[in-house]
């Protein structure tokens, strides 16, 4: 299928998507001119779908703005960034989830199952099944998957705006080791000596650290002398 057709088929079934958003909704007026927006970027790449450039088309560029504005300003609860799968099949771009940075273990747990529906969706070729159905629904995913996303995003800058410098306390069951560790160092204690100063990625799970703690070897003592004979 002509790049700028298969463009105006997801524009037509996201803009009958957005739609449907709009009842009962309070930002109704802003979604239903999202959907007005995309509607007419569908016209203006139909249009143009004889004379594919690699580009946007001046009058799709213009409505795709229009839309992406509606959406990303005003409230919506919608993710703008579905657009990126709009403009797609024209500019060859494959949308991609941005790079986050976290540590706590559970919100990588979060990012890695997002990752991959995301991936799910893009692989399997939804969004350019002949079947409107099939397309809709690929969106009604992505829509859930970008605005988990949005969330996640919000949960890790929150992370990063504590104070980090507060070491992790780690104790050993039987209480002969403790160990504090701060992003990128670990320092182990077994009694009152400090047995280990490890270098340590920002990212380790509780799990390896754990091991790290157990595997720490205490520095040999220094031998005593033996008496001098009598």
């Amino acid at each position: 299928m002509n790049t700028h057709v298969t463009a105006a088929t997801r524009a037509r079934l996201l803009s009958n998507l957005v739609r449907g958003r709009a009842t009962h909704h309070p930002k109704r007026s802003a979604i239903e001119a999202a959907a007005r927006h995309l509607h007419d970027l569908s016209a203006a790449l139909l249009d143009s779908a004889d004379q594919p450039t690699g580009r946007m088309p001046e009058g799709a560029e213009t409505a795709y703005w229009s839309a992406y504005r509606e959406l990303n300003f005003k409230a919506t609860g919608i993710p703008a960034s579905l657009l990126w799968y709009v403009q797609a099949p024209v500019t060859g771009d494959r949308p991609e989830l941005p790079e986050l940075d976290m540590v706590d273990p559970a919100f990588l747990h979060r990012e890695r199952e997002l990752r991959a529906r995301h991936l799910g969706v893009i692989e399997l070729g939804h969004l350019d099944s002949p079947d409107d159905e099939v397309v809709t629904a690929a969106f009604n995913s992505l829509l859930d998957v970008h605005r988990a996303w949005g969330e996640l995003t919000e949960d890790a800058a929150e992370e990063l705006s504590r104070d980090r410098s507060r070491p992790v306390t780690y104790r050993t069951a039987d209480g002969r080791r403790t160990a504090e560790h701060q992003r990128g160092h670990l320092t182990v204690v077994e009694g009152s000596t400090v047995i280990a100063e490890l270098d340590v990625p920002d990212y380790t799970a509780p799990g390896k650290i754990w091991q790290l703690i157990q595997g720490a070897q205490a520095p040999e003592t220094a031998a005593t002398g033996s008496p001098s004979a009598a």
